[in-house]
């Protein structure tokens, strides 16, 4: 196991500055479809890059990291020790911008009235079950929050697993979600709950927490874990990558930028940056309110008549961002301590990862 992980003392800064880094690419990605007519200026293709993917791909470095965080944390963890506390750190602030978005359909301004609302749908929303809305589009009521489903699949497969000896946890975990994977390619989107957990992103899972598992065996040096980093970005927003085989256009990509970051922190260390550290925190609360900010500055965008996008995604990206941490220091940090959670900066027992952003496969 990556015995180096769990016992040090150092904050693994570096996942902070990748689930903030994940987190902004998931808001520019959504401030690209805000509108319309600035999509194909924003959303850059050529043959060295592919910025429409860019964002993309942030769901999959979040869920490599989400296998390497629950690895790395829950050793000593037993199943309802480590569920209670997942879905703590998780439901109240999902559940309670999920319940703001469905009253912003029917209030002034209404940039959520685009997004149809049935009884059923907001329930299934809150319970994470993949849904077909209304209006046919898929995922839930709060958009984002469809990665959350995967979340779950995750967690109910991993708190199963730690009834197991440590050893075997990985085996257990692998052989599920790999079992999912084959599955999944016999089910269409006609069955959205078993069709989203059956994605091949579910492999990214297995591979994060391989990387916890293996660390401290690692011997790296810089130029390599660099190359990884390096390579891994480059594949995923690479237009020359343009491949459907999901190993080679996202896993391996993912996968590559979180080893290299973790096991160079690991072996050279990195500085802990105060802005990104904070950005890292917040990054759960970026990635579910961001979708408010956005509605906002679009709404904006549109009366006024400005036509500038590169301003638009600069104010657009920054409104985020500062709605964010107010949602974070007024809202996430309040639940947290109100259920006797503390929002933790590192690797170690306790640590809380962003569950998720945006699908390869919906908005």
């Amino acid at each position: 196991m990556g015995e180096g992980v769990s016992r040090t003392s150092r904050k693994l800064v570096g996942v902070q500055y990748l689930r903030a880094l994940a987190a902004i690419m998931v808001v520019y990605f959504h401030a690209t479809l805000r509108i319309p007519e600035y999509t194909s200026f924003l959303q850059v293709r050529s043959w060295a890059l592919d910025v429409s993917r860019l964002g993309i791909n942030g769901v999959h470095i979040f869920f490599v990291m989400s296998g390497f965080i629950m690895m790395a944390t829950a050793r000593r963890s037993t199943p309802s020790q480590f569920l209670s506390r997942r879905l703590a750190r998780i439901i109240p602030l999902y559940w309670l911008l999920t319940t703001l978005w469905a009253a912003l359909i029917f209030l002034p301004p209404h940039f959520a009235a685009n997004n149809p609302l049935s009884v059923s749908y907001y329930l299934q929303s809150l319970l994470f079950i993949y849904y077909i809305a209304p209006n046919g589009a898929l995922g839930p009521l709060l958009r984002p929050g469809w990665s959350l489903d995967v979340e779950m699949f995750f967690y109910a497969i991993f708190a199963c697993a730690l009834f197991a000896p440590h050893r075997w946890r990985l085996p257990i975990v692998c052989a599920v979600l790999t079992s999912a994977a084959v599955i999944g390619t016999y089910l269409t989107q006609d069955a959205p709950e078993l069709w989203l957990i059956t994605r091949p992103y579910v492999l990214e899972f297995c591979i994060g927490m391989a990387i916890a598992q293996f660390t401290s065996r690692l011997t790296l040096g810089r130029p390599i874990c660099v190359a990884l980093v390096v390579a891994g970005f480059a594949t995923l927003i690479g237009g020359w990558a343009d491949t459907d085989n999901p190993f080679l256009r996202y896993i391996l990509p993912s996968s590559a930028v979180v080893l290299g970051v973790v096991v160079y922190e690991q072996r050279f260390g990195l500085p802990a940056l105060r802005l990104p550290t904070l950005l890292g925190d917040a990054s759960y609360s970026l990635y579910l309110s961001h979708t408010f900010a956005l509605g906002a500055a679009g709404l904006f965008w549109k009366r006024v008549g400005l036509h500038s996008p590169g301003a638009f995604m600069l104010i657009a990206i920054a409104a985020c961002i500062l709605l964010a941490l107010a949602v974070y220091q007024w809202l996430e940090q309040p639940l947290l301590s109100w259920l006797a959670l503390r929002p933790v900066r590192d690797c170690r027992p306790g640590v809380s990862a962003l569950p998720g952003s945006l699908p390869p496969v919906a908005e």
